[in-house]
């Protein structure tokens, strides 16, 4: 069958990111003898007058729209995406009746049955897509009554049905020109149970590792053929508990590639400076933390397993070998009152050889158990449209209070952005300039 994926993500902040869903599952397509052709918003311009001319030139049996994000997580400037795979929908129908539109991507995976019914596409695909999409392609393919709309990836997928992206080389240089990192995931999964993520329920709560040969391979391909100079792992947390990453850094450390990377990180009391060397050695180039919280208190009441002592020395173990280092935390979140904002104020200044994004809020997602805290709470009903952007504050702060304290306090912190976006313009021109 002939399919178009389009990736509807156009959000360019803080970067613009390579569709690497979209792509993981245009290689599965293709390696199952599938023809596949990938209309990036992103990289297009005038993307709805392409969409038309990229339908009649490839008459695709089936249309799969990818979404990413729902909206931007930032109540200060607060942005939706869904509007865009709504209107790629509206003129699907509307121009080519008859044509199939399937519905994927992690943001759709979270709440699909409302984002199906908002966007109005006839199927939806949630959760891993590589199997459970070619299933829905055999049914509509042989004619059979297809009698669901949203298809849920139930089981996980084996390691070895995990595939990797397809690198397609003008979207690589496009990205690249923008100052873009190309992705890479080693694993899907995640041990942790913080209360607000999705990931656990998107991937799974069992760590699922891609062969360490196929991932040298891949940064082979990026470096060689697609001429890539930095990579980011995008697993949901790169060194993880059970010490799969260090396989990962066995088989660079045995490949000699030479191509410098980043990832997401978590404070682990194991590490230490000689890890950090051989990590550096290995090509690691600079860091993302995932504190979060900012006061002991409020990192146990979202799950965490470790305190800000630990935070702060895994910042600075980075730090102290010239490791860039950036920290994201959200303030006001459960058990937060107003001596733990001021605690963790002052914990943020600490972090004084890093950066710190500091966001208000957490938004409230259905299948985590923050929904059901707010929800207990009447932060929300069942009946809240949660498609809308929906945050948790703690009922223990006033939030006109917050506002005013972290404008007054964050702001003059120089290793602090607050509000997040702030500093938006700058990157933007920073990664134009060829910085990564």
């Amino acid at each position: 069958m002939k399919i178009l994926l389009i990736s509807s993500n156009n959000s360019t902040n803080p970067y613009p990111v390579y569709p690497l869903g979209c792509t993981v599952i245009a290689n599965a397509l293709q390696v199952a003898g599938h023809e596949v052709e990938i209309l990036d918003f992103m990289a297009t311009e005038d993307a709805f007058d392409n969409l038309l001319s990229t339908i009649n030139e490839f008459n695709p049996n089936i249309i799969g729209i990818s979404i990413r994000n729902i909206d931007n997580v930032n109540i200060l400037e607060e942005k939706s995406f869904i509007h865009i795979p709504k209107r790629i929908t509206e003129i699907i129908h509307n121009d080519f009746p008859g044509t199939p539109v399937v519905l994927g991507g992690s943001g759709f995976s979270i709440m699909p049955e409302k984002l199906l019914d908002f966007i109005g596409a006839d199927f939806g695909v949630a959760g891993e897509g590589e199997k459970i999409f070619l299933d829905l392609l055999d049914s509509i393919e042989n004619g059979q009554k297809i009698s669901k709309s949203v298809f849920r990836a139930e089981t996980p997928l084996y390691n070895s049905d995990i595939y990797g992206a397809y690198y397609k080389k003008s979207l690589v240089d496009f990205y690249d020109a923008k100052g873009s990192i190309m992705p890479l995931q080693t694993k899907r999964g995640c041990l942790n149970h913080c209360l607000y993520c999705t990931y656990p329920f998107l991937e799974g709560r069992t760590l699922r590792c891609r062969k360490p040969q196929d991932v040298i391979d891949d940064m082979k391909f990026l470096k060689d053929e697609m001429n890539a100079d930095f990579i980011f792992f995008t697993d949901s947390v790169f060194n993880d508990a059970d010490g799969e990453y260090l396989k990962i850094i066995d088989a660079i450390e045995k490949s000699n590639i030479d191509l410098p990377w980043t990832a997401f990180f978590q404070p682990d009391t194991t590490l230490d400076a000689s890890m950090v060397t051989r990590l550096i050695n290995a090509g690691l180039h600079s860091v993302e933390l995932g504190p979060d919280a900012a006061s002991d208190v409020t990192l146990k009441a979202i799950g965490k397993k470790f305190n800000f002592d630990d935070v702060l020395k895994c910042n600075n173990l980075f730090a102290e070998q010239q490791i860039a280092v950036a920290n994201y935390f959200m303030l006001g979140g459960p058990g937060e009152d107003e001596e733990t904002v001021k605690i963790g104020v002052e914990n943020i200044k600490k972090l004084d050889m890093s950066v710190s994004f500091v966001f208000l809020g957490i938004r409230i997602l259905p299948g985590t158990p923050l929904f059901k805290i707010a929800l207990n709470e009447s932060i929300i009903t069942q009946k809240t449209d949660i498609i809308q952007p929906q945050y948790y504050f703690s009922p223990k702060l006033n939030r006109k209070w917050l506002e005013e304290y972290l404008d007054n306090t964050l702001t003059k912190i120089k290793h602090c952005v607050y509000p997040p976006n702030s500093m938006d313009t700058g990157i933007q021109i920073l990664r134009q300039m060829g910085y990564r």
